[in-house]
């Protein structure tokens, strides 16, 4: 039976979330859905829509505002995208919206909102700070990557540490069958619990870092082309990493891309914020 769409699913400082809210969103991707995915779906959904309630109520607190012709613009652009792509030019973007059960009113309020906060967010974002994270972090602008593929198996959820053992012995016995000869990717296909397996654990290119977590990418750039890692452990779980190519790194300067530095900053502002903002807030969750 279909739930109450009135029933509370969250509580964000006094301002209720509701079912019928995670619906509107939910149908949206229901029918292409797995329905074993589904719970974690609704869970992910309603992340988002606590995210979007702490947000919205500070743009009110702070008394945030985004002048009519930014969100004139943005519109703009929204259409004109949807005119340049062959697949959906015969389409206007208040049919899209209807598609996904919105309006052009809520579509404004939506940028009326991110762009406020970017506004806010980037203000805090000088040359000085761009220029330090840049000399921190030079190789995520000068072009190094590895193209890898991985096998994983998966600890999440595991506390006892017989099962970790498990785990550990598992992937060691994997290990134990590439170095004698075994194809890598019908390993993963056969193995691995990650998504990609079924590609052959194919990831494609990253650079060093802010695109794995740290564990993972350390070790992926320290191993050889062609060769594939010993046992990583992350919070995911114990991987096996073969890398099959690496790109080096250029020369770069800041001014280069200063662009790119400013657009990695803020999106880590927006994070930091909205971190901030949530360990502050009263949030219930209640689905």
């Amino acid at each position: 039976e279909k739930p109450n769409p009135n029933k509370v699913i969250a509580t964000v400082n006094n301002e209720k979330i509701l079912r019928k809210d995670l619906d509107k969103i939910l149908d949206r991707f229901k029918n292409h859905v797995n329905p074993a995915a589904l719970l974690s779906m609704e869970q992910q959904i309603t992340e988002q829509l606590v995210t979007q309630s702490v947000l919205r109520q500070f743009v009110v607190e702070q008394k945030l505002t985004t002048p009519e012709e930014v969100v004139d613009k943005e519109i703009a652009k929204m259409r004109e995208n949807i005119k340049k792509n062959p697949t959906t030019k015969d389409k206007t973007l208040e049919q899209f919206l209807e598609f996904q059960g919105s309006n052009i009113d809520e579509l404004r309020t939506a940028i009326r909102m991110s762009a406020a906060i970017e506004t806010y967010v980037s203000n805090g974002v000088d040359d000085k700070k761009q220029e330090e994270y840049f000399m921190k972090n030079i190789s995520n602008f000068n072009g190094e990557t590895v193209t890898a593929s991985h096998i994983l198996v998966d600890t999440k959820g595991m506390k006892a540490q017989e099962e970790l053992d498990k785990a550990r012995a598992k992937i060691e016995s994997v290990k134990k069958e590439l170095d004698e000869g075994a194809d890598f990717a019908e390993c993963a296909k056969k193995y691995s619990d990650c998504p990609t397996g079924e590609t052959g654990g194919d990831l494609g290119s990253f650079p060093r870092h802010g695109v794995m977590v740290e564990a993972f990418a350390k070790a992926a750039f320290a191993t050889e082309v062609g060769k594939v890692s010993d046992p990583v452990k992350t919070e995911f779980g114990y991987h096996l990493i073969k890398v099959a190519a690496s790109t080096p790194a250029k020369d770069v300067s800041f001014s280069e891309v200063k662009d790119k530095v400013r657009e990695v900053l803020v999106a880590i502002e927006m994070n930091n914020l909205v971190k901030d903002l949530k360990e502050k807030a009263k949030i219930e969750i209640t689905l």
